[in-house]
C-alpha cells in the first residue's frame, strides 16, 4: 500500500492539474484491472501488465502504454488519440469504437485484436503483426508502404506494396514505388521489370510525360548495369557521370511516386 500511495504522490508531480487524469481511476485500475471511462489522458503504463483489463470507453489521450501487455483488454470506444501503443501486445483485445487519431501502433502485436479497420488511417502502424492485410485499403497500404520507404525499411515496403499491387494492379504509383524499393536493395533486374509496368501503365493513360521520364530511368539503369561506360555525351559533346545522371533521375521519380500520401 505505501509503494501505491508514493506512486500516485508521483503523479500529481508529473501530471499538472490541467491532465485529465484521476488518481482514484489509477488507484481503482491497478488494484481491480477495471475501470470503465476512466480518466487517464497523458497517463505513462510503460511496460504495464493490463491483460484483461477493461478500460472501455475511457480516456487515454496520449496515454504511454509503450511494452504493456493489452492481451484480451477491452478498450471499447475508448479514446486513444496520440497515444503510445509501440510494441504493446494487444492479441484479442476490443478496439471497437476506439479513436486512434494519431496513435502509434508501430511493432504492435494485434492478433485476433477486435478493431474497426478503417480507424488505422489515421494512425502509425508500421511493423504491426497479425493485422488482415485482406481488410485494408489499397491506399492505407500503398501509404504505409511508402512510410516504410522513407523510413529506410525496404524489404517491409516491399510487402505493403505487394499488397496493394494485389489489391489494384493498375496503379501505376504503386508499381513505381516498388521498383524504386527495389532498386534500394540493388535488385535491379526485379526493378526493371516493375519500371516496365509502370511506365506502360501511364503510357496507357495517356500520361506520356511520366511514362518517359520512367524509360529514361530504365535507359540509364541498363547503361550503368553494362559497365562499360559511365560517361554519356550530351549534345554539346560534354561527358555527363552516368551516376549523377541516376541519382538526379531517382529524385524525379521518387517526387512521382511520393509526393503525396493521399492518392
Amino acid at each position: 500500500m505505501l509503494i501505491l500511495i508514493i506512486g500516485l504522490l508521483k503523479l500529481v508531480l508529473l501530471f499538472p492539474a490541467s491532465a485529465e487524469i484521476s488518481l482514484g481511476d489509477l488507484s481503482l485500475l491497478l488494484r481491480t484491472n477495471k475501470c470503465i471511462e476512466c480518466r487517464l489522458e497523458g497517463i505513462d503504463l510503460v511496460l504495464s501488465d493490463l491483460k484483461g483489463a477493461d478500460l472501455s470507453n475511457s480516456n487515454l489521450r496520449g496515454a504511454n502504454l509503450s511494452g504493456s501487455d493489452l492481451t484480451n483488454a477491452n478498450l471499447m470506444n475508448s479514446d486513444l488519440s496520440f497515444a503510445n501503443l509501440s510494441n504493446t501486445n494487444l492479441t484479442g483485445a476490443i478496439l471497437s469504437g476506439a479513436k486512434l487519431n494519431s496513435a502509434s501502433l508501430e511493432n504492435a502485436n494485434m492478433y485476433n485484436a477486435k478493431l474497426n479497420y478503417q480507424s488505422l488511417s489515421n494512425c502509425y502502424w508500421l511493423g504491426v503483426v497479425g493485422l488482415d492485410l485482406d481488410k485494408i485499403s489499397y491506399t492505407q497500404l500503398h501509404n504505409t508502404g511508402i512510410i516504410a520507404f522513407t523510413e529506410g525499411k525496404y524489404n517491409l515496403s516491399i510487402n505493403y506494396f505487394n499488397k496493394a499491387i494485389n489489391r489494384l494492379p493498375y496503379s501505376p504509383l504503386t508499381w513505381l514505388a516498388r521498383a524504386l524499393s527495389y532498386s534500394k536493395l540493388n535488385q535491379y533486374r526485379t526493378s526493371i521489370s516493375d519500371f516496365h509496368q509502370a511506365a506502360f501503365l501511364y503510357k496507357s493513360r495517356g500520361d506520356n510525360i511520366n511514362a518517359n521520364i520512367i524509360y529514361n530511368h530504365i535507359d540509364i539503369l541498363l547503361k550503368i548495369q553494362s559497365k562499360t561506360n559511365y560517361k554519356q555525351i550530351n549534345a554539346n559533346g560534354l561527358g555527363i557521370d552516368l551516376f549523377k545522371l541516376f541519382n538526379l533521375s531517382v529524385r524525379n521519380l521518387s517526387a512521382i511516386a511520393f509526393s503525396n500520401l493521399s492518392i
